[in-house]
């Protein structure tokens, strides 16, 4: 059962158990190998919003089976669902989403550093499945991955 687990008061909520361990790991198990399918790199960056630009090196577009079978297990039907994959030394600088809201689930804990930050000053602890929604307004980024490979998944609406 997917409870908040903080108010909106700053602007975000966090939800847990949004997906399970096993489902999280399916999805991390279910990915093309790097390189292939539609892993590719993107950078975010438009004129009509101002400080929002983000380069994420390693980012899987999900292909329809993956987008059913989240959707089946968290209620929320999107065409766009990704999966970023951050490596030691990589992470997300400080920047916005082109989305009305975001849906940034946690895939794995296996990892080390690669905490989530929300406005540059709120550090979000997240368990496996845990979910932080925010909106198109909120800075976010990810601190870099110390050692370990961080997996999450997106979800724009």
């Amino acid at each position: 059962m997917i409870q908040m687990i903080t108010p909106p008061t700053q602007g975000f909520y966090t939800l847990n158990d949004v997906l399970s361990p096993e489902e999280c790991q399916k999805i991390i198990n279910d990915l093309p190998e790097e390189g292939t399918g539609s892993w590719a790199g993107s950078l975010y960056e438009t004129d009509d919003l101002p400080g929002y630009s983000e380069f994420i090196a390693r980012r899987y577009r999900c292909d329809a089976n993956m987008r059913k079978y989240i959707a089946e297990r968290t209620g929320v039907v999107s065409p766009k669902m990704y999966v970023c994959k951050y490596i030691v030394g990589e992470g997300a600088k400080t920047h916005r989403d082109g989305n009305k809201f975001t849906i940034n689930i946690l895939l794995n804990n296996d990892f080390e550093g690669g905490q989530f930050l929300i406005k540059n000053r709120y550090p979000i602890d997240l368990n496996v499945g845990d979910a932080v929604v925010f909106d198109t307004e909120t800075f976010h980024g990810v601190r870099p991955v110390t050692s370990g490979v961080r997996y999450a998944l997106n979800i724009g609406l």
